[in-house]
């Protein structure tokens, strides 16, 4: 496993990179290891995907931020995206330092709509410490090349029938990096 300070999963939507993540940060929880950061999550309504949430994983705040309904300038496909929502939770999630490990998910395009988010995750991405776990889309892919971090970058590509494969990558990059 290469030693590189951070880690990244990309993959389809529904393949279960946000499972994985929180499966890692239960394992940092147990193990005591200091970690910060948020988590996007879907929100459902009538078995269709109608929003987004952001959680912040240390406060457990979670605020909906993305949503079909919402009239906003800043669109992704269908969902309005409410920017004060999202960088409410999401830069101070990714301010506490201290953290060994800043948890993202997700580098996506909604999330990119941030100026605010878009500096901190590169400057997240160019350091050393904290070390960044998390997801992006793979639509996204090519900022890590205008931000000059692909060599910085460990990147897994998710897919469902290998996600333990992804899991025992991560934990061992984990364990040397961590």
């Amino acid at each position: 496993m290469e030693s590189k300070p951070h880690f990244l999963i990309t993959g389809r939507p529904g393949v279960g990179k946000t499972t994985l993540i929180l499966r890692f940060v239960e394992e940092l929880r147990q193990g005591g290891i200091p970690y910060a950061g948020f988590i996007t999550l879907e929100v459902r309504e009538g078995g269709k995907r109608r929003g987004f949430q952001i959680q912040d994983l240390r406060s457990g705040t979670r605020v909906l931020f993305a949503h079909v309904d919402f009239d906003s300038p800043h669109r992704v496909g269908k969902y309005g995206v409410d920017l004060d929502r999202f960088e409410e939770v999401a830069l101070y999630a990714l301010g506490h330092r201290e953290a060994r490990v800043m948890v993202i998910d997700e580098i996506g395009r909604m999330e990119l709509l941030s100026p605010g988010f878009r500096t901190l995750t590169r400057d997240l991405l160019k350091g050393e410490s904290p070390h960044v776990v998390g997801t992006i889309g793979e639509k996204v892919l090519p900022i890590l090349k205008t931000w000059r971090v692909q060599d910085r970058v460990v990147l897994e590509k998710l897919i469902r029938e290998r996600w333990r494969d992804t899991w025992e990558a991560l934990r061992r990059w984990a364990v040397i990096t961590v």
